[in-house]
């Protein structure tokens, strides 16, 4: 297999569809590490390969280390649709919420989203990657258990009465930052870019603190 058989391929509407393959199979067969696990997810669309730079190229573009594999690229095309759907979800409740922390944790959601689309930018510049897609479109195919995806849980939020909608904000934004987990355990278990698992390391943290403090706010309403 070649190595621009191996690249991510560019989805529609320009967005980027990877699949967490569920065989370790598919990742050694482009030439990834034979002996690293499948991720505990499902429900992402596309393949994992990797594609590790040539010899004699750049250690470095922008300070970020070139090595990369497809645990790695998983969190740029992942992660940057999945974050657009959280702006959107932020920006529905710094207008609609009637509640003072339910707007600070949709600010917060906010902020954190942009500052994560710029580190995931310089991650795809420094691998010669397309710029992550913030499509919420590419990001349809996410399951969030019981059937529902990131585009009916849009849906259920703009249509949801002014007196349900703090509740239901919390409850989509708690499963929205779970479906997060384990992409970023993937990255930390089988990638092999330092800057990518601290980064991972950084989300999962993050996500798991911002789930705790969203079910007490849900727990408060």
């Amino acid at each position: 297999m070649s190595v621009a058989d191996c690249r991510p391929r560019r989805g529609r509407r320009g967005g980027l569809l990877l699949l967490i393959a569920v065989a370790v199979a598919s990742v050694s067969s482009c030439g990834g590490p034979s002996g690293g696990a499948s991720p505990s997810t499902t429900g992402v669309i596309g393949q994992v390969c990797c594609v590790v730079p040539v010899d004699g190229g750049a250690a470095q573009v922008g300070g970020v280390s070139t090595s990369y594999n497809g645990w790695d690229t998983a969190m740029i095309v992942w992660l940057a649709p999945h974050d657009a759907v959280a702006g959107q979800m932020a920006g529905l409740a710094a207008t609609r919420s009637r509640n003072s922390t339910v707007r600070a944790i949709a600010a917060a959601t906010d902020t954190e989203t942009q500052d994560r689309y710029l580190t995931l930018s310089r991650f795809a510049t420094a691998w010669g990657q397309p710029a992550p897609s913030t499509d919420p479109d590419a990001a349809s195919g996410h399951d969030h258990g019981g059937g529902t995806s990131e585009s009916t849980n849009i849906d259920q939020l703009q249509k949801a009465p002014a007196a349900g909608f703090d509740k239901l904000f919390l409850t989509l934004m708690i499963g929205h930052h779970k479906a997060a987990l384990p992409i970023a355990r993937a990255a930390i278990d089988n990638g092999t870019n330092p800057q990518d698992k601290a980064f991972a390391a950084q989300v999962l943290s993050s996500q798991q603190a911002e789930i705790t403090q969203m079910q007490k706010a849900l727990a408060a309403l």
